[in-house]
């Protein structure tokens, strides 16, 4: 998957994510979106909801979400 440099996720700190419309297609996007969900729950179930990690990959997946929902929107008006 093209976005394994960025790993580990949970204990990467905050940042803003710029993807690149030509690099990455809504499928990539869409599929970090997922990977990113499953490792919030994991981590939500091991350190609870407060914790730090947690918040900060939180705010990485709803960076993700609000760039894949501009593609989308995007590309509807096109």
């Amino acid at each position: 998957m093209p976005f394994t440099n960025r790993e580990p996720l949970a204990r990467e700190g905050k940042c803003t994510i710029r993807l690149d419309k030509n690099r990455y297609n809504e499928a990539d996007v869409f599929n970090k979106i997922e990977e990113l969900r499953r490792q919030l729950v994991e981590l939500v179930q091991e350190k609870g909801f407060d914790n730090v990690e947690v918040i900060e990959l939180s705010q990485r997946l709803d960076e993700y979400i609000v760039q894949f929902q501009s593609r989308m929107n995007a590309k509807s008006i096109i």
